[in-house]
């Protein structure tokens, strides 16, 4: 995971609570939300989280992306359309035979001691990956990140082999650079482009050529 620092709610979120009274005591279910306002949403959010996903890191910047409710919306229905409650995962849909993984995967499921979330800072810290694409607990006796990678599935083969061709091409003619120019390297993959985004897997990427030096 990275760490993602929330700002404050688009002001279209805000006047629709506001028209519609949500309150404690009456919470509408989500697919109320209008669909200009869920757009904007969405759009806030993706430039928060320089368009990766909350949780793997690839590229949600098209179509195959939610609204992620860190603390599930059916248990939490107070913090249905609390915006620093809101992420985005990967995934809007699944071809046949693909599993579910990240948001989805993670469903209803909430253990509030069990859960790394993306919104604590350092929580990037709590897992290290392998140039063979997967991932893992940074200590092997921290069972929260061992049960939070389980829960979101992050180790799917699909996951593991876009993670490991992504550091691949990271990976590519790096025994011809020095270590000040991979320390560039891993400079560059923290952080964003011109365009706010970050690269596809970054974290991994930058776990596995710090590993290297």
């Amino acid at each position: 995971m990275r760490h993602i620092e929330k700002g404050n709610e688009p002001e279209q979120l805000a006047q629709w609570k506001i028209k519609r009274k949500v309150r404690e005591d009456w919470q509408p279910e989500w697919k109320r939300l209008k669909k200009k306002v869920k757009d904007t949403v969405m759009d806030s959010l993706l430039a928060e989280q320089g368009e990766i996903c909350c949780y793997c890191y690839r590229d949600v910047s098209f179509s195959d992306r939610h609204v992620e409710h860190f603390r599930p919306q059916e248990k939490f229905k107070v913090q249905r359309f609390d915006y620093q409650n809101m992420l985005v995962s990967c995934q809007a849909d699944k071809n046949p035979g693909e599993p579910w993984h990240c948001g989805y995967a993670k469903g209803d499921w909430f253990e509030e001691e069990m859960l790394i979330s993306p919104l604590d800072k350092g929580c990037e810290h709590h897992f290290r990956y392998t140039a063979a694409g997967c991932v893992y607990p940074a200590e092997d006796s921290d069972v929260p990140v061992r049960v939070t990678i389980d829960i979101l599935d992050l180790n799917t083969d699909r996951l593991r082999a876009m993670r490991m061709e992504a550091i691949d091409g990271a990976l590519k003619d790096i025994e011809t650079l020095s270590s000040d120019e991979i320390h560039g390297l891993i400079s560059g993959y923290q952080r964003r482009n011109n365009d706010g985004r970050f690269t596809p897997f970054c974290m991994a990427i930058v776990h596995v050529l710090s590993s290297i030096i």
